[in-house]
């Protein structure tokens, strides 16, 4: 059951319909002015779910036996003065699978806007278990077993802003906050693989994923570039997952126990892309990007070698030019090359006592990827085409002090 409302100016698609009879000229006239006149809308509604489906709802919200409001809206205004359009858009009100979204812009000189979403994810499953502080990061078991629902969310802040001067250039920057707060079906096993060393350990989520993405650009009939700067950032405010159970029941603990959850990380890349239109038949094209990723967030507890962090590092530099060319109406021709260095600064170090032929160290990898690739087509009668290429690929390998399972330092195609 669904109605709907709008407002604006819903007689101008029909006005231009009668119009059309007069002349096409009157047709084209009310049709520009339905584009340029808000319309809003409103719908409402109503939905009902007869059972419990936990696989149907599993991400739109729609998981348990009732009845459910469904709410949309998208209201539209514009400034005859400025040219500027505010908009505000909305789905899934009366769900958990919310999103509202906030625009102004005017149309080739500037724009912003603010979004926010909510993701949940629902287990079809029910537990039913001893197992309390589902969650947290302390988990501890108790005599009577409870039913859990388990189930998590996804929050996200999206906000942005875009500009173009009235030259060649422009800028836009945007950001996103999500935050994930829940928990998920999960296991551990010790060593042995009796069944009485698995533990029911439900991990939980309380997690921020951060990004920042800005870019520059410049434009004109020959040229395009295109410079930027991408962040990423994780933060996991649980670093760790505790219990003191097993199978069993209560008492002795677990070897597993604690166990780390996934770390902090960040990474930075900075970027410049762009093409270049040599004539009417021929374009090139590049790129080059430098990353760099971290992962140093502390150990949960004291290693061997007496490191706090893993001091996890890559440096990636990416390098890539192409060209496409139609020298002759039949003939085409294309040609790029590549070059990808993954450098793993991350320290060589013992992390596990020696037991036979394992080291216990740590084997950070790098390669160094170069490919590159030349293609011409020509078109024959009667809708045949003959195609023929040359392709290169390169692969370069770390070679490791300790032992490693063995490969080629190098390799090509």
């Amino acid at each position: 059951m669904k109605t709907n409302t709008s407002l604006g100016l819903r007689l101008a698609p029909i006005a231009a319909a009668v119009l059309a009879v007069v002349g096409s000229v009157h047709a084209a006239e009310g049709d520009l002015k339905s584009m340029m006149t808000p319309d809003s809308s409103f719908e409402v509604g109503g939905g009902y779910i007869d059972s419990d489906n936990g696989n149907f709802g599993k991400y739109n919200g729609l998981n348990e036996k009732g009845g459910y409001l469904l709410l949309d809206g998208d209201v539209k205004t514009r400034n005859d003065l400025s040219g500027s359009w505010t908009r505000l858009k909305a789905r899934n009100l009366g769900l958990d699978s919310r999103e509202i979204r906030w625009d102004q812009n005017r149309q080739g000189n500037w724009g912003y806007y603010f979004e926010y979403n909510e993701i949940p994810r629902f287990e079809p499953l029910t537990v039913t278990t001893p197992v309390g502080g589902i969650g947290g990061p302390v988990l501890s078991a108790g005599s009577v077993p409870v039913i859990y629902d388990i189930e998590s969310k996804r929050e996200r802040y999206s906000l942005g802003f875009d500009k173009a001067f009235a030259g060649k250039w422009g800028f836009n920057i945007d950001f996103r906050n999500e935050t994930k707060k829940g928990e998920r079906i999960d296991g551990r096993g010790s060593a042995g693989g009796t069944p009485n060393n698995f533990s029911f350990t439900p991990e939980p989520f309380d997690s921020t994923i951060r990004l920042l993405d800005a870019t520059a650009r410049y434009t004109d009939k020959k040229f395009q570039l295109v410079g930027g700067f991408y962040g990423t950032q994780y933060r996991n405010d649980n670093s760790s997952l505790n219990w003191n159970y097993g199978n069993s029941g209560i008492g002795g603990g677990d070897v597993l126990s604690p166990s780390a959850l996934p770390p902090d990380n960040q990474s930075w890349q900075l970027y410049v892309t762009g093409g270049y239109s040599f004539n009417a038949m021929t374009r090139g094209t590049f790129k080059a990007a430098y990353t760099e990723a971290k992962q140093d967030d502390n150990f949960i507890e004291p290693t061997i070698n007496g490191r706090t962090n893993l001091g996890g590092k890559v440096d990636t530099t990416l390098l890539q030019a192409g060209i496409s060319a139609r020298p002759m109406p039949k003939l085409s021709i294309i040609g790029n090359l590549r070059y990808e260095d993954r450098d793993n600064k991350t320290p060589v170090s013992r992390y596990v006592v020696t037991t036979g032929s394992w080291t216990g160290y740590n084997e950070p990898r790098s390669i160094t990827y170069t490919s590159g690739k030349l293609e011409a087509s020509y078109a024959l009668p009667k809708g045949f085409r003959v195609i023929g290429a040359v392709n290169y690929d390169q692969r370069e390998r770390n070679t490791y002090t300790y032992r490693s399972v063995s490969h080629r330092d190098k390799t090509e195609e």
